[in-house]
């Protein structure tokens, strides 16, 4: 059997936190799983840094989110627009905010 640490070597993706941190998050704001209506959509604003646009874009396409890029005035991050079910867009805005610097 492999050791633990020979099977974690690599580091997480953006994307992979992301999805670790919004299932943990979902599993305690809906147990059920019910993600919100589908009809009743949410969006939310982040601000990310262009080099990691491409991984949030793959992370929320998981998760049947959009994202639109949004008017940005720094050269090194991006404005986005995301929008989708309502507790993922809710939970999803609420995790990148733990981690604001």
């Amino acid at each position: 059997m492999a050791s633990l640490l020979s099977d974690t070597t690599l580091p997480l993706t953006v994307s992979d936190q992301l999805n670790a941190m919004l299932s943990g998050w979902l599993d305690r704001h809906a147990p059920d799983g019910d993600l919100g209506d589908p009809d009743q959509p949410a969006a939310g604003v982040v601000t990310v840094a262009h080099a990691h646009v491409p991984e949030v874009q793959a992370f929320c396409a998981e998760w049947d989110m959009t994202v639109t890029r949004g008017a940005s005035r720094d050269g090194g991050h991006a404005v986005l627009v995301v929008q989708g079910r309502q507790l993922p867009v809710r939970g999803f805005i609420e995790i990148t905010s733990m981690d604001r610097r």
